[in-house]
């Protein structure tokens, strides 16, 4: 194989020379791939104290509404319990009416004046007095520590 010499001057294009400019080939086309996307994170800021906040407006909500419904229902029971009161009194009445118109005072008086009723002013009346009981008094604390230490060395 023939050798070849190491010219190197050839390559180039220098000023003042005869010779044209000789175009370096061209490389082959590259195929230009996509560029990979990297995948860009998805970040919410979240500020905590608007998150409790939230939170609370809604605990707060449902505790109204809890509020409202026991309301309603303590004013349904009122009304339930006030109609049953007034059939009550009504019925008591019809009741003491019918108690009243079931005897007859005189004939009780009969009855009990021959069983041997004695009428109040004929009865002598005596009064009859108890004196109350004397409770003795307990020692306080510094009497007792004193009877307990004259106890002691006595």
């Amino acid at each position: 194989m023939a050798r070849q010499f190491d010219v190197q001057y050839v390559r180039f294009y220098t000023d003042g020379s005869a010779a044209k400019q000789v175009n370096p080939v061209a490389p082959l086309k590259t195929i230009k791939l996509p560029k990979v996307k990297k995948h860009k994170r998805l970040v919410i800021a979240i500020d905590p104290v608007a998150i409790m906040g939230i939170v609370m407006a809604a605990v707060m909500l449902v505790l109204m509404t809890v509020g409202v419904v026991q309301l309603n229902n303590s004013r349904k029971e009122l009304q339930t319990m006030t109609e049953y009161v007034e059939a009550l009194q009504e019925e008591k009445v019809s009741l003491e009416q019918t108690f009243s118109q079931g005897y007859d005072l005189e004939e009780i008086q009969r009855t009990a004046l021959a069983l041997g009723l004695v009428p109040k002013e004929q009865v002598q009346h005596i009064t009859i007095r108890v004196p109350e009981a004397q409770t003795e008094e307990e020692p306080g604390a510094w009497e007792r520590l004193y009877i307990f230490l004259t106890g002691l060395f006595a």
